[in-house]
Protein backbone atom coordinates (compact mmCIF):
# COMPACT_ATOMS: atom_id res chain seq x y z
CA UNK A 1 0.00 0.00 0.00
CA UNK A 2 1.00 3.95 -0.90
CA UNK A 3 1.98 5.81 2.20
CA UNK A 4 -0.71 8.25 3.38
CA UNK A 5 -1.04 11.29 5.37
CA UNK A 6 -2.35 11.09 8.81
CA UNK A 7 -3.31 14.55 9.10
CA UNK A 8 -5.77 14.11 6.09
CA UNK A 9 -7.26 11.12 7.97
CA UNK A 10 -7.75 12.95 11.25
CA UNK A 11 -5.89 10.31 12.92
CA UNK A 12 -3.01 12.12 14.32
CA UNK A 13 -5.30 14.49 16.26
CA UNK A 14 -7.12 12.14 18.18
CA UNK A 15 -7.19 10.98 21.61
CA UNK A 16 -5.76 7.35 21.52
CA UNK A 17 -5.38 6.29 25.31
CA UNK A 18 -8.93 5.24 25.82
CA UNK A 19 -8.36 1.94 23.34
CA UNK A 20 -10.44 2.18 19.83
CA UNK A 21 -12.53 4.24 18.53
CA UNK A 22 -15.41 4.34 15.86
CA UNK A 23 -13.88 4.59 12.65
CA UNK A 24 -16.60 6.77 10.42
CA UNK A 25 -15.25 10.51 12.34
CA UNK A 26 -12.14 9.29 10.17
CA UNK A 27 -11.31 9.71 6.67
CA UNK A 28 -9.61 6.02 5.98
CA UNK A 29 -7.84 6.05 2.66
CA UNK A 30 -10.12 4.35 -0.07
CA UNK A 31 -7.49 1.91 -1.09
CA UNK A 32 -7.29 0.58 2.95
CA UNK A 33 -10.92 0.22 2.93
CA UNK A 34 -11.11 -1.73 -0.37
CA UNK A 35 -8.90 -4.33 1.45
CA UNK A 36 -11.20 -5.17 4.11
CA UNK A 37 -13.82 -7.58 3.66
CA UNK A 38 -16.76 -5.63 5.73
CA UNK A 39 -16.51 -1.74 6.31
CA UNK A 40 -14.21 -1.07 9.52
CA UNK A 41 -16.05 -0.32 12.58
CA UNK A 42 -13.38 0.61 14.82
CA UNK A 43 -9.96 1.24 14.92
CA UNK A 44 -6.88 2.40 16.96
CA UNK A 45 -3.60 4.33 15.90
CA UNK A 46 -0.72 3.32 18.26
CA UNK A 47 2.28 5.88 17.76
CA UNK A 48 5.79 4.22 16.83
CA UNK A 49 7.89 6.96 16.20
CA UNK A 50 11.41 4.98 14.32
CA UNK A 51 14.94 6.68 12.74
CA UNK A 52 13.79 7.58 9.47
CA UNK A 53 10.10 7.78 9.89
CA UNK A 54 9.21 10.11 13.09
CA UNK A 55 5.86 10.29 12.49
CA UNK A 56 4.94 6.35 11.72
CA UNK A 57 2.92 4.27 13.43
CA UNK A 58 0.29 1.48 13.18
CA UNK A 59 -2.90 1.19 12.28
CA UNK A 60 -5.26 -1.32 14.05
CA UNK A 61 -8.59 -1.97 12.13
CA UNK A 62 -11.40 -4.12 13.45
CA UNK A 63 -14.77 -4.62 10.71
CA UNK A 64 -18.18 -4.28 12.26
CA UNK A 65 -19.37 -6.67 14.70
CA UNK A 66 -16.83 -5.53 17.80
CA UNK A 67 -13.69 -5.56 19.09
CA UNK A 68 -12.84 -9.36 18.97
CA UNK A 69 -12.35 -10.58 22.51
CA UNK A 70 -8.21 -10.42 23.75
CA UNK A 71 -6.18 -13.59 23.84
CA UNK A 72 -6.59 -15.02 27.37
CA UNK A 73 -3.81 -13.38 29.80
CA UNK A 74 -3.77 -10.24 27.68
CA UNK A 75 -5.48 -7.12 27.61
CA UNK A 76 -7.10 -6.47 24.12
CA UNK A 77 -5.20 -2.27 24.59
CA UNK A 78 -1.65 -3.76 25.37
CA UNK A 79 -0.07 -3.88 21.98
CA UNK A 80 3.03 -2.74 23.34
CA UNK A 81 5.17 -5.85 21.92
CA UNK A 82 3.51 -5.34 18.45
CA UNK A 83 4.88 -1.67 18.96
CA UNK A 84 8.19 -2.51 19.56
CA UNK A 85 8.66 -5.14 16.32
CA UNK A 86 6.86 -2.67 14.18
CA UNK A 87 9.41 -0.46 15.59
CA UNK A 88 12.23 -2.68 15.00
CA UNK A 89 10.87 -3.07 11.50
CA UNK A 90 11.03 0.72 10.40
CA UNK A 91 14.35 0.72 11.52
CA UNK A 92 15.76 -1.64 9.87
CA UNK A 93 13.90 -1.13 6.86
CA UNK A 94 15.62 2.41 7.08
CA UNK A 95 19.22 1.18 7.66
CA UNK A 96 18.84 -1.26 4.28
CA UNK A 97 17.15 1.93 2.67
CA UNK A 98 20.50 3.80 3.85
CA UNK A 99 23.13 1.55 3.44
CA UNK A 100 20.93 0.80 -0.44
CA UNK A 101 20.96 4.56 -1.00
CA UNK A 102 24.62 5.10 0.08
CA UNK A 103 26.10 1.84 -2.28
CA UNK A 104 24.52 3.60 -5.40
CA UNK A 105 25.72 6.74 -4.84
CA UNK A 106 29.60 4.99 -4.33
CA UNK A 107 28.67 3.26 -7.42
CA UNK A 108 28.12 6.31 -9.54
CA UNK A 109 30.71 8.37 -8.10
CA UNK A 110 32.96 5.37 -8.34
CA UNK A 111 32.25 4.61 -12.27
CA UNK A 112 32.24 8.45 -12.93
CA UNK A 113 35.35 10.29 -11.31
CA UNK A 114 38.60 10.45 -13.55
CA UNK A 115 40.44 9.59 -10.63
CA UNK A 116 42.12 5.69 -10.69
CA UNK A 117 40.32 4.23 -7.55
CA UNK A 118 41.33 0.77 -5.89
CA UNK A 119 39.19 -0.58 -2.90
CA UNK A 120 40.78 -3.78 -0.95
CA UNK A 121 38.97 -5.57 1.64
CA UNK A 122 40.38 -6.45 4.66
CA UNK A 123 39.58 -10.19 5.13
CA UNK A 124 38.59 -11.06 2.11
CA UNK A 125 41.46 -11.02 -0.80
CA UNK A 126 39.46 -9.10 -3.23
CA UNK A 127 39.80 -5.41 -4.83
CA UNK A 128 37.20 -3.49 -6.44
CA UNK A 129 38.94 -1.39 -9.50
CA UNK A 130 37.17 1.52 -11.68
CA UNK A 131 38.18 1.49 -14.93
CA UNK A 132 40.79 4.93 -15.02
CA UNK A 133 42.85 2.59 -12.29
CA UNK A 134 42.36 -0.48 -14.74
CA UNK A 135 43.58 0.99 -17.66
CA UNK A 136 46.49 2.74 -15.87
CA UNK A 137 47.13 -1.04 -14.43
CA UNK A 138 46.26 -3.08 -17.30
CA UNK A 139 43.61 -5.38 -15.88
CA UNK A 140 40.22 -5.86 -15.93
CA UNK A 141 38.10 -3.45 -13.59
CA UNK A 142 35.48 -4.59 -11.40
CA UNK A 143 36.06 -7.10 -8.96
CA UNK A 144 39.69 -8.52 -9.06
CA UNK A 145 41.65 -10.74 -6.87
CA UNK A 146 44.46 -8.70 -4.99
CA UNK A 147 47.47 -10.91 -6.50
CA UNK A 148 46.04 -9.37 -9.48
CA UNK A 149 46.31 -5.91 -8.11
CA UNK A 150 49.61 -6.11 -6.31
CA UNK A 151 51.76 -7.00 -9.45
CA UNK A 152 50.81 -4.47 -11.99
CA UNK A 153 50.79 -1.78 -9.27
CA UNK A 154 54.26 -2.69 -8.46
CA UNK A 155 55.47 -2.89 -12.10
CA UNK A 156 54.23 0.89 -12.42
CA UNK A 157 55.68 1.77 -9.29
CA UNK A 158 59.40 0.16 -10.55
CA UNK A 159 58.64 2.29 -14.13
CA UNK A 160 58.76 5.35 -11.89
CA UNK A 161 61.73 8.19 -12.42
CA UNK A 162 61.94 8.36 -9.05
CA UNK A 163 61.37 4.45 -8.06
CA UNK A 164 63.97 4.30 -5.28
CA UNK A 165 62.28 7.00 -3.31
CA UNK A 166 59.24 5.18 -3.99
CA UNK A 167 60.16 2.01 -2.48
CA UNK A 168 61.32 3.59 0.65
CA UNK A 169 58.20 5.71 1.22
CA UNK A 170 55.74 2.60 0.92
CA UNK A 171 58.45 -0.10 3.09
CA UNK A 172 56.41 0.53 6.26
CA UNK A 173 53.34 -0.54 4.78
CA UNK A 174 54.98 -3.94 5.39
CA UNK A 175 54.79 -3.68 9.13
CA UNK A 176 51.79 -1.41 9.49
CA UNK A 177 48.90 -1.99 8.07
CA UNK A 178 47.76 1.49 9.66
CA UNK A 179 50.11 3.33 7.34
CA UNK A 180 49.00 6.12 5.28
CA UNK A 181 50.42 8.53 2.83
CA UNK A 182 50.49 10.39 -0.41
CA UNK A 183 53.30 10.42 -2.99
CA UNK A 184 54.18 11.45 -6.66
CA UNK A 185 54.70 8.86 -9.20
CA UNK A 186 56.35 10.53 -11.79
CA UNK A 187 56.67 8.49 -15.43
CA UNK A 188 58.09 10.55 -17.45
CA UNK A 189 55.52 11.78 -19.47
CA UNK A 190 52.63 11.37 -16.59
CA UNK A 191 52.97 12.20 -13.30
CA UNK A 192 50.30 10.85 -10.76
CA UNK A 193 49.28 12.05 -7.00
CA UNK A 194 48.71 8.61 -5.56
CA UNK A 195 47.27 8.69 -1.91
CA UNK A 196 46.72 5.54 0.20
CA UNK A 197 45.41 5.03 3.31
CA UNK A 198 43.35 2.73 6.09
CA UNK A 199 39.20 2.38 5.24
CA UNK A 200 37.94 4.32 8.68
CA UNK A 201 41.57 4.74 9.69
CA UNK A 202 42.17 1.00 10.47
CA UNK A 203 43.98 -1.75 8.32
CA UNK A 204 41.49 -4.70 9.09
CA UNK A 205 38.54 -2.42 7.36
CA UNK A 206 40.86 -2.43 4.51
CA UNK A 207 42.72 0.16 1.92
CA UNK A 208 41.97 2.41 -0.30
CA UNK A 209 44.23 3.94 -2.82
CA UNK A 210 43.26 7.11 -4.95
CA UNK A 211 45.81 7.59 -8.22
CA UNK A 212 45.05 11.14 -9.35
CA UNK A 213 46.42 12.00 -13.18
CA UNK A 214 48.21 15.39 -12.26
CA UNK A 215 50.28 15.79 -15.45
CA UNK A 216 48.76 19.17 -16.40
CA UNK A 217 48.95 20.58 -13.23
CA UNK A 218 52.76 19.25 -13.27
CA UNK A 219 53.28 20.78 -16.79
CA UNK A 220 51.59 24.32 -15.62
CA UNK A 221 53.71 24.28 -12.59
CA UNK A 222 56.94 23.10 -14.93
CA UNK A 223 56.19 26.18 -17.06
CA UNK A 224 55.97 28.52 -13.89
CA UNK A 225 59.31 27.82 -12.45
CA UNK A 226 60.89 28.57 -15.84
CA UNK A 227 59.23 31.60 -16.47
CA UNK A 228 60.16 32.50 -12.66
CA UNK A 229 64.05 32.13 -13.52
CA UNK A 230 63.79 32.75 -17.65
CA UNK A 231 64.35 36.28 -19.92
CA UNK A 232 61.28 36.26 -21.78
CA UNK A 233 62.73 37.56 -24.89
CA UNK A 234 65.96 35.35 -25.20
CA UNK A 235 65.47 32.45 -23.41
CA UNK A 236 68.72 33.16 -21.35
CA UNK A 237 68.44 33.14 -17.45
CA UNK A 238 67.26 36.35 -16.28
CA UNK A 239 69.57 38.36 -13.75
CA UNK A 240 67.80 36.96 -10.73
CA UNK A 241 68.13 33.37 -11.09
CA UNK A 242 71.96 34.40 -12.20
CA UNK A 243 72.52 35.95 -8.98
CA UNK A 244 70.95 33.35 -6.59
CA UNK A 245 72.81 30.00 -8.77
CA UNK A 246 75.87 32.08 -9.47
CA UNK A 247 76.80 32.87 -5.83
CA UNK A 248 76.06 28.76 -5.01
CA UNK A 249 78.87 27.83 -8.33
CA UNK A 250 81.25 30.43 -6.55
CA UNK A 251 81.14 28.94 -3.21
CA UNK A 252 81.70 25.19 -4.99
CA UNK A 253 84.95 26.53 -6.86
CA UNK A 254 86.76 27.91 -3.87
CA UNK A 255 85.85 25.10 -1.72
CA UNK A 256 87.56 23.19 -4.92
CA UNK A 257 90.52 25.96 -5.07
CA UNK A 258 89.38 26.07 -9.01
CA UNK A 259 88.17 29.07 -9.96
CA UNK A 260 85.60 30.35 -11.76
CA UNK A 261 85.74 33.03 -14.38
CA UNK A 262 83.09 35.46 -15.84
CA UNK A 263 82.19 37.44 -18.99
CA UNK A 264 80.66 40.77 -18.87
CA UNK A 265 79.47 41.55 -22.36
CA UNK A 266 77.63 44.23 -24.12
CA UNK A 267 76.07 45.12 -27.59
CA UNK A 268 78.29 48.41 -28.84
CA UNK A 269 76.08 51.13 -30.10
CA UNK A 270 72.60 49.36 -29.38
CA UNK A 271 70.81 52.81 -28.99
CA UNK A 272 71.99 53.50 -32.54
CA UNK A 273 70.99 50.10 -33.86
CA UNK A 274 67.41 50.95 -31.90
CA UNK A 275 66.90 54.68 -33.33
CA UNK A 276 68.11 53.54 -37.01
CA UNK A 277 66.54 50.61 -37.06
CA UNK A 278 63.16 50.14 -34.62
CA UNK A 279 63.51 48.20 -31.63
CA UNK A 280 61.77 45.15 -33.74
CA UNK A 281 65.19 44.68 -35.45
CA UNK A 282 66.67 45.96 -31.78
CA UNK A 283 65.37 42.89 -30.08
CA UNK A 284 66.03 40.55 -33.24
CA UNK A 285 70.41 41.86 -32.52
CA UNK A 286 69.34 40.79 -29.15
CA UNK A 287 68.46 37.74 -30.13
CA UNK A 288 71.39 36.89 -32.30
CA UNK A 289 73.29 37.39 -29.93
CA UNK A 290 71.41 35.22 -27.01
CA UNK A 291 71.85 32.41 -29.95
CA UNK A 292 75.84 32.77 -30.16
CA UNK A 293 75.85 33.04 -26.24
CA UNK A 294 74.04 29.31 -26.28
CA UNK A 295 76.57 28.23 -28.74
CA UNK A 296 79.60 29.25 -26.24
CA UNK A 297 78.84 28.24 -23.05
CA UNK A 298 78.63 24.16 -21.51
CA UNK A 299 76.13 22.06 -19.61
CA UNK A 300 77.45 23.18 -16.92
CA UNK A 301 78.13 26.86 -17.18
CA UNK A 302 75.93 29.82 -16.26
CA UNK A 303 74.76 32.14 -18.70
CA UNK A 304 71.38 35.32 -18.26
CA UNK A 305 70.83 38.36 -19.83
CA UNK A 306 71.44 41.05 -17.10
CA UNK A 307 68.93 43.41 -18.79
CA UNK A 308 69.05 45.85 -22.17
CA UNK A 309 71.62 44.72 -24.27
CA UNK A 310 73.87 43.28 -21.64
CA UNK A 311 74.73 39.98 -20.89
CA UNK A 312 77.19 37.50 -18.51
CA UNK A 313 78.67 33.95 -18.48
CA UNK A 314 80.14 32.18 -15.87
CA UNK A 315 82.60 29.77 -16.77
CA UNK A 316 82.90 27.22 -13.80
CA UNK A 317 85.32 24.45 -15.38
CA UNK A 318 87.31 26.35 -17.92
CA UNK A 319 90.87 27.88 -16.70
CA UNK A 320 91.62 31.44 -17.64
CA UNK A 321 92.89 30.59 -21.14
CA UNK A 322 90.23 28.64 -22.37
CA UNK A 323 88.06 31.06 -20.88
CA UNK A 324 89.71 34.25 -22.64
CA UNK A 325 89.79 31.67 -26.15
CA UNK A 326 85.88 31.10 -25.49
CA UNK A 327 85.43 34.80 -25.26
CA UNK A 328 87.34 35.87 -28.64
CA UNK A 329 85.35 32.85 -30.22
CA UNK A 330 81.84 34.78 -28.73
CA UNK A 331 83.10 37.77 -30.53
CA UNK A 332 83.93 36.63 -33.73
CA UNK A 333 80.61 34.49 -33.94
CA UNK A 334 78.64 37.59 -33.14
CA UNK A 335 80.68 39.75 -35.50
CA UNK A 336 80.14 37.10 -38.52
CA UNK A 337 76.47 37.01 -37.77
CA UNK A 338 74.63 40.20 -39.43
CA UNK A 339 70.89 40.70 -38.75
CA UNK A 340 68.84 41.16 -42.19
CA UNK A 341 66.21 43.85 -41.70
CA UNK A 342 63.96 45.73 -44.25
CA UNK A 343 66.80 48.20 -45.45
CA UNK A 344 69.27 45.90 -45.46
CA UNK A 345 71.73 43.78 -42.97
CA UNK A 346 72.68 45.09 -39.65
CA UNK A 347 76.04 44.45 -37.92
CA UNK A 348 76.56 43.59 -34.77
CA UNK A 349 79.85 44.18 -32.37
CA UNK A 350 80.20 43.25 -29.06
CA UNK A 351 82.59 44.21 -26.34
CA UNK A 352 84.04 41.48 -23.39
CA UNK A 353 85.53 42.05 -19.71
CA UNK A 354 86.43 38.57 -18.49
CA UNK A 355 87.28 38.57 -14.77
CA UNK A 356 88.92 35.43 -12.89
CA UNK A 357 87.66 34.37 -9.30
CA UNK A 358 90.37 35.09 -6.70
CA UNK A 359 91.43 32.90 -3.95
CA UNK A 360 88.24 32.18 -1.50
CA UNK A 361 85.93 34.47 -3.16
CA UNK A 362 82.39 34.17 -2.91
CA UNK A 363 80.92 37.39 -3.53
CA UNK A 364 79.78 37.06 -7.08
CA UNK A 365 78.67 41.17 -6.93
CA UNK A 366 82.54 41.67 -6.37
CA UNK A 367 83.60 39.03 -9.40
CA UNK A 368 80.95 40.72 -11.29
CA UNK A 369 82.28 44.63 -10.94
CA UNK A 370 86.25 43.68 -11.97
CA UNK A 371 84.42 41.92 -15.26
CA UNK A 372 82.39 45.30 -15.98
CA UNK A 373 85.43 47.33 -15.25
CA UNK A 374 87.24 45.29 -18.24
CA UNK A 375 84.71 45.48 -19.67
CA UNK A 376 84.62 49.28 -19.77
CA UNK A 377 87.81 49.13 -20.87
CA UNK A 378 87.36 47.22 -23.99
CA UNK A 379 84.79 50.08 -24.72
CA UNK A 380 87.19 52.44 -24.30
CA UNK A 381 90.06 50.99 -26.35
CA UNK A 382 87.45 51.00 -29.28
CA UNK A 383 84.89 48.12 -28.53
CA UNK A 384 84.38 45.05 -30.71
CA UNK A 385 87.02 43.48 -28.10
CA UNK A 386 87.84 41.28 -25.41
CA UNK A 387 89.96 42.66 -22.17
CA UNK A 388 90.69 40.56 -19.73
CA UNK A 389 91.42 40.91 -15.41
CA UNK A 390 93.47 37.87 -13.88
CA UNK A 391 93.33 37.60 -10.07
CA UNK A 392 97.21 37.64 -8.53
Amino acid sequence: MKPFSLAATGLEAANWTRGPAAAAPFHIPAELAASLVRPAGKLRLVPVPALGAPRSGILLLWCEGGVPPAPAGRRPDDVASLAALFGQILYDRDVIRRQRVAGERFHDLFESVATGIIVLEGVRQIGLVNKPAADLLGIAEGEVSAAEIAVPMRNLRQRCLNAASLLEIYSPLQQDPNYAVRATWDLGGQQYDVDTHPILGSGRNGRIWLLHDVTAQHLVEQELRRLAVTDPLTGLNNRRHFFTAGRAVLEDAAAASRPAHVLMLDIDHFKSINDSYGHQVGDEVIRRVALAIRKAVGNRDLSARLGGEEFAILFRDLGFEAALEAAERLRAEVAASPVRSGVGEVGVRISIGLAEQAPGETSLDQLLARADKALYAAKGAGRDQVVSHRST
